[in-house]
């Protein structure tokens, strides 16, 4: 704790040190806030299902989901990784070699899509197995709602290429858009599905927000 606070401390000097301009700390938040909410967006859903679920449902199936959520979070993360090194590639052929650019997100999807499947359906497979090893046989609520968020980790990954393109082209307001359209479904789908379905309709509800928010970034 203590190396960490002398970093941190050593990090503001450095700042003072060179100087802060604010009126470009604010621009810089300005333009790359949609890009930040989007690349979270996965995160936000879920925790929308988790609030929703509290209120229309039981606290033991608050848990269930909330169990759920750490092992989706865990990989969500990689699309994080994969957000941070894919911008500069496209942020640098934007405007200016367009086809280059097509062939880019064609090539990193193919090899996304190539790994992915596969662990979509093996995650399937070995849900029931993994959920017990990690939290014990008395969350198998859980088993069910993993199974089908698994499959909104293509449309996710798929969603933080798309996102990187639009934001290289400089457009924020499609970004807004996705995202505001993307949470705004899924709590739609939320207070639809969760009443008769419960958990498995709180799941099928993010799928659902993932892919029509994909397909709307897609068509931009």
């Amino acid at each position: 704790m203590r190396l960490y606070s002398l970093f941190f401390c050593e990090v503001i000097f450095q700042v003072l040190r060179f100087g802060f301009q604010l009126g470009l700390a604010k621009s810089i938040i300005i333009t790359a806030w949609p890009f930040a909410v989007s690349g979270l967006l996965g995160s936000v859903m879920i925790s929308t299902d988790i609030f929703i679920i509290g209120l229309l449902r039981s606290a033991q199936e608050v848990g269930y989901y909330s169990a759920v959520d750490k092992i989706i979070q865990f990989l969500y993360a990689p699309s994080l990784i994969l957000a941070t090194s894919s911008f500069p590639i496209f942020a640098k052929l934007a405007g200016t070699d367009d086809a280059k650019i097509s062939q880019v997100f064609r090539r990193l999807l193919q090899i996304i899509l190539f790994f992915l499947i596969p662990i979509t359906l093996g995650g399937v497979i070995i849900a029931p197995r993994l959920v017990r090893l990690a939290f014990g046989n008395g969350y198998t609520g859980a088993i069910f709602p993993l199974q089908i968020l698994l499959f909104t980790l293509s449309f996710r990954f798929v969603s933080i290429l798309l996102t990187n393109i639009v934001f290289a082209y400089n457009k924020q307001r499609t970004l807004i858009f996705y995202t505001v359209l993307s949470i705004t479904l899924n709590i739609i789908f939320d207070l639809a599905f969760i009443p008769k379905f419960g958990l498995a309709g709180s799941a099928f509800a993010t799928l659902l927000a993932h892919i029509i928010g994909g397909l709307y970034l897609w068509s931009k």
